[in-house]
Parts: C-alpha cells; sequence; structure tokens
C-alpha cells in the first residue's frame, strides 16, 4: 500500500494532524514534516474504532428519526409528556376507580369520554407502543452488535443502515 493509501484510511488524517505530523503535495509527490514518523503511525494506524464511532453514531440518529416519523411527530412534545401520568392515572382508576387520576380526569372530561373506557385505550396504547418501541430497540442494538463484532473496515461499510422493523 502507498501512502496516498494510507492517507484515504478512515480517520488517519485527524490521527496524523494529532501527532503534528503534516503533509504536501510537490511535484505530484506527497511529502511530510516527519515522514519517518508518518509512515510508522500510517502502518500502525486502526481505522475500525473511527469506523465503529461514526456507524454507532448515525444508528442513534437513523433510528430516532425512525422512531419520531412513525410516531412521536405526530403529537406534541407536552402531550408526550404526559404519558407517563396517563399510564399511571389508567392503571390506578382500573384497579380502583376512587384512585385520585388527575391527567385521566382532564382527559375524560375535556373529550367527554367515558373515564373506564379511556383508561382502557390509553392501556391499549400503551402496550402497543411498548411492542413497536422494543421492536425498534431491539433492531436498533441488533445493528450495534454487527457492528461491535466487525472485523474489518469493508465489513463495517457493508452493514445496512437503521430502516426499522
Amino acid at each position: 500500500m502507498n501512502i496516498r493509501d494510507w492517507i484515504d484510511k478512515e480517520g488517519l488524517k485527524q490521527h496524523l494532524n494529532a501527532a503534528n505530523i503534516h503533509y504536501f503535495t510537490l511535484n505530484g509527490v506527497m511529502e511530510f514534516n516527519n515522514k519517518a514518523l508518518a509512515l510508522s503511525l500510517a502502518a500502525a494506524y486502526d481505522p475500525l474504532p473511527t469506523i465503529r464511532t461514526r456507524l454507532k453514531a448515525q444508528l442513534v440518529v437513523d433510528a430516532q428519526n425512525y422512531v419520531e416519523a412513525a410516531i412521536l411527530s405526530k403529537y406534541p412534545k407536552f402531550e408526550i409528556d404526559t404519558w407517563q401520568n396517563q399510564l399511571s392515572d389508567a392503571q390506578a382508576y382500573l384497579n380502583d376507580n376512587l384512585a385520585i387520576t388527575i391527567t385521566l380526569d382532564s382527559l375524560s372530561n375535556k373529550r367527554g369520554k367515558n373515564k373506564e373506557e379511556l383508561a382502557n385505550k390509553i392501556i391499549e396504547k400503551y402496550q402497543l407502543f411498548s411492542v413497536f418501541s422494543g421492536e425498534q430497540a431491539g433492531e436498533r442494538q441488533r445493528i450495534e452488535d454487527l457492528i461491535d463484532s466487525g472485523e474489518t473496515a469493508e465489513e463495517l461499510n457493508a452493514i445496512p443502515a437503521f430502516a426499522g422493523v
């Protein structure tokens, strides 16, 4: 492998810069301020940690974007922030219809819906979202396992992007 191929290794430019190695092309020849050190660092450089970091960061973004597009974008954030309260109130009410359920009471009153029916609907939506989010988390973690187990740059770069399940 020639030095130009080494320089193109993912993350190697930053690795050399961090070691205060600078390069330039003079009459078509690549020159370094410390060629021996540059060659030594380039030969020993392992791009896998850099590739893994890049892939994992993109995986998190892709998974979040998928879940947001599929579910979360359909609700305002303040409402999403009430989901745990809605669930707690629904469970409390179904266990004891005299329980204090401030969020469930507000929803029921404003919507003009039967409190028990609304509580059951909240539980149903919670269960559906739990299955959906669990599947997405499992898929993200499966891909992360592939990233962790990849042994070459080619293997890592061949791992498919997160597309949801």
